[in-house]
């Protein structure tokens, strides 16, 4: 089943310049951030946005909601254009930001789950899949305590439990595991992979977070320069790229290094190198030759890529 579809979306600011003739009468100029965007996801996707900062990520979920329109295509939520029938629409989409909270401060999270169950037409009490969503976000030493109390990580836990209480179709996440202690990424980590495969919901996530990105999600979209760079497996991503990872002791002068190494990065006690997989054998003669054992080899992560895609781009 088809949850969204973005056909040919671009999007432009207006953008005043800054001239001596703007001090009489103003001058705007279109400042476009997305181009020529075409994208669909099916129910039980798990898919995630990746690109630089103003890359266009945030534009694309608001415009996919229903929140602002574009400026050219038309993006379709539901089989229904998102931005004329986003009424109708919101009731079956969840949203994630990294800013924005759906708990009310002073009251403890089990009161805001309660209420939010309300105002969704839910009965609060012998509520099972409440219960479940606490079990699972393992919020419930905690559920009677203010919101006001909480640390981020379990603030955080609560909003996700806020986000999926109506058993939305379709979760839309922005950044939302910036600034998350390591506990409460695992947590949500799981809760998220759990829910896209027990329930079938749709997710994308746009993160900086590549890690998460990983163990989250199985497919991506990569937006680079306005447009659409990249869709497809991270798997498929990674293994057309055949880099691995090598972390080796910093006696490694940078000429030798060079000689194997797409990308170096040194310091005082180590150098890591990403190579190409044809040269993985010739590097293992050298560190042999040179009596090197302590040495290590992994697969380069989606972030070692990304980043050595855009340091040879410039």
């Amino acid at each position: 089943m088809e949850i969204v579809r973005l056909e040919s979306i671009s999007h432009a600011y207006q953008v005043g310049k800054i001239t001596f003739k703007s001090f009489f009468k103003r001058e705007d100029t279109r400042k476009y951030v997305l181009n020529d965007i075409s994208l669909t996801l099916n129910q039980g996707d798990c898919v995630s946005l990746i690109g630089l900062n103003g890359a266009g990520k945030s534009t694309l979920i608001k415009i996919m909601t229903g929140l602002i329109r574009p400026t050219n295509g038309t993006a379709y939520l539901f089989g229904q254009d998102s931005f004329l029938c986003r009424k109708q629409n919101v009731r079956e989409i969840g949203v994630v930001f990294d800013q924005k909270t759906q708990l009310w401060w002073d009251l403890s999270l089990l009161e805001s789950f309660e209420m939010l169950c309300r105002i969704y037409g839910n009965n609060p009490k012998n509520n099972q899949w409440l219960d479940y969503l606490i079990d699972l976000m393992e919020v419930r030493d905690f559920c009677s305590r203010p919101i006001r109390e909480l640390s981020f990580g379990q603030r955080m836990r609560g909003e996700f439990i806020a986000c999926f209480l109506h058993k939305p179709k379709i979760v839309f996440l922005d950044e939302p595991t910036v600034g998350l202690d390591i506990v409460s990424k695992r947590i949500i980590v799981h809760f998220l992979r759990e829910i896209n495969q027990t329930e079938g919901t749709t997710i994308l996530l746009a993160s900086h977070e590549l890690d998460d990105v990983e163990k989250i999600t199985r497919q991506m979209y990569l937006i680079d320069g306005q447009r659409l760079k990249y869709h497809g497996a991270i798997s498929d991503f990674k293994e057309g790229r055949k880099l691995r990872k090598v972390i080796i002791p910093s006696f490694l002068t940078q000429d030798e290094a060079r000689e194997f190494a797409v990308s170096i990065q040194q310091n005082a006690s180590m150098t890591e190198m990403l190579i190409e997989e044809e040269k993985l054998d010739l590097l293992q003669e050298f560190v042999k030759d040179q009596k090197i054992r302590d040495y290590h080899i992994t697969d380069a992560s989606l972030a070692d890529i990304l980043l050595l895609d855009k340091e040879t781009s410039r």
